[in-house]
């Protein structure tokens, strides 16, 4: 595990020291989206309102579907990365709990 590390710091730093004056700064073009900012505030807000509210949500009740929208919902909401990723934590997470029993 510490060479994995080792390796990808010591090539950082070997780019920055030779690759110093071939890198030319500039800025980022910047796309335009075509959404307002009260929209995107308030997705904002619903998204977090949900990732608060559904565990709260799962434990006053005793719902399955609740149960199972919160477990999608958190593992989709928290894990950047393709199924090898999403997909293990969904095995931990609905299997334990007998929520992919089909009730």
């Amino acid at each position: 595990m510490f060479t994995q590390v080792g390796i990808i710091v010591a090539a950082g730093i070997a780019g920055t020291f030779l690759l110093q004056n071939t890198i030319e700064e500039k800025k980022p073009d910047l796309i335009a989206v075509g959404i307002h900012k009260k929209t995107a505030v308030s997705l904002l807000i619903s998204f977090l309102a949900l990732l608060i509210l559904l565990p709260l949500a799962r434990k006053l009740t005793d719902s399955h579907w609740i149960a199972l929208f919160d477990s999608f919902y958190r593992t989709g909401a928290l894990v950047f990365g393709g199924g090898h990723v999403v997909l293990p934590l969904l095995q931990a997470e609905v299997v334990p709990a007998g929520l992919a029993d089909g009730r």
